[in-house]
């Protein structure tokens, strides 16, 4: 077998998938030994901890002419989160119409907030995730209220949310 690596990352990597008590350990020094576990594991805290953002979007695709979606996303560019490949059917953003930035657990308790007082009432078709987010046009004035009077309250909310 080719070693890739000049250092100790394979006896590292060998020795985590073992029955060792000390994954973490071994977690520490494989992060320290190569920067692809490193990078690897600050996109994981990105999902988890990092600053998300919540959005209110409307589509150019047809059958979602009449609807827009809630969210929350690690991206900064939100049109990148749709260009991802879990989606099935292909999503072009026609216009942003809100984009907050929140801390992640921030995100995910101010989208169920909404959710849970003006819950989505569009039907869509497809095997997307978030396919369960969408609202008939017509609700747009009362999410947006919605989300005015409240978005404050959910900028200091820190803590670890479940990775994506």
């Amino acid at each position: 077998m080719k070693n890739y690596w000049d250092d100790e990352t394979e006896a590292l990597i060998t020795e985590y998938n073992t029955d060792t008590p000390n994954k973490e350990e071994i977690a520490l020094k494989l992060q320290k030994q190569n920067p692809l576990v490193l990078k690897y594991l600050l996109t994981t805290l990105d999902s988890i901890i990092g600053n998300h953002q919540v959005y209110l979007v409307t589509f150019e695709n047809k059958n979602l002419n009449d609807m827009f979606k809630i969210g929350y996303t690690k991206h900064k560019d939100i049109k990148n989160r749709f260009g991802e490949k879990r989606w099935g059917e292909k999503l072009t953003i026609k216009k942003i119409l809100k984009q907050d930035e929140l801390p992640a657990l921030g995100a995910i308790e101010f989208e169920k907030y909404i959710i849970g007082k003006y819950p989505p009432n569009a039907t869509f078709d497809g095997s997307n995730p978030g396919k369960n987010e969408f609202y008939e046009s017509s609700q747009l004035d009362s999410v947006l209220e919605l989300w005015n009077k409240n978005l404050n309250h959910y900028k200091n909310i820190v803590g670890i949310k479940a990775p994506n």
